[in-house]
C-alpha cells in the first residue's frame, strides 16, 4: 500500500510539475502536458529538475460522507531519465505549508490541518 501510494504521488507530481533541465537539449523534446496522451514523446536523459516556485501535489481526502480537497507545496525535486525512460526521481514536499481548498470556515480549516 506504502509503495502505491508512492507510486501515485509520484504521478501526481510528474504531470502537475514543471520541469528544467541542468543541461541544455533541444526544447522539443521535452514533455509538454498539453499535448494528447496517445502521443509518443522522446525523452531526452538528464536530469530534470522540478520549478519548486510552480510545482505543488494536489491532494483529496476522503473520510465515509464527504472528502476535502487542498495543495502541498513542492520543496524540492528532480527527475531523472536515461535510456528515453524515467529511471528514477526524489521530491522534498513542504507537508508544514499543506493547504486546503475546500474548506471556508478557518477554524475548521485549520482543525483539519492539523490533525
Amino acid at each position: 500500500m506504502k509503495q502505491l501510494l508512492i507510486l501515485s504521488l509520484f504521478a501526481i507530481v510528474l504531470s502537475s510539475s514543471a520541469c528544467k533541465s541542468d543541461k541544455k537539449s533541444d526544447a522539443s523534446a521535452i514533455q509538454d502536458n498539453s499535448k494528447a496522451p496517445s502521443e509518443t514523446i522522446e525523452l531526452v536523459d538528464g536530469v530534470y529538475n522540478i520549478d519548486a516556485s510552480t510545482t505543488a501535489v494536489n491532494w483529496k481526502g476522503f473520510k465515509p460522507t464527504k472528502f476535502h480537497t487542498g495543495t502541498i507545496p513542492v520543496s524540492n525535486g528532480s527527475i531523472t531519465v536515461a535510456g528515453g525512460k524515467i529511471t528514477g526521481g526524489s521530491f522534498i514536499l513542504d507537508i508544514a505549508n499543506m493547504t486546503n481548498t475546500d474548506i471556508e470556515d478557518e477554524g475548521d480549516m485549520q482543525n483539519l490541518l492539523a490533525h
